[in-house]
């Protein structure tokens, strides 16, 4: 885990996280981040991009 992507800890206070949450900070941080470039293994990888591109594509028969 990358510490300039870490929410916030759930202690001594878990509460804290909800302060974090949604803040100017969260938004910025959300913002800066390039999957490709940050998180290789994130959930909006190249495949996700790959599935989206063809669910989107208005020749493909049928995609779930």
């Amino acid at each position: 885990m990358d510490e300039k992507y870490c929410l916030g800890s759930a202690y001594p206070e878990p509460e804290d996280i909800l302060k974090f949450w949604g803040s100017d900070k969260h938004r910025q941080m959300m913002k800066d981040i390039v999957p490709e470039r940050d998180c290789s293994r994130c959930i909006y990888s190249k495949y996700h991009q790959q599935m989206e591109a063809i669910r989107d594509d208005r020749m493909t028969l049928s995609f779930p």
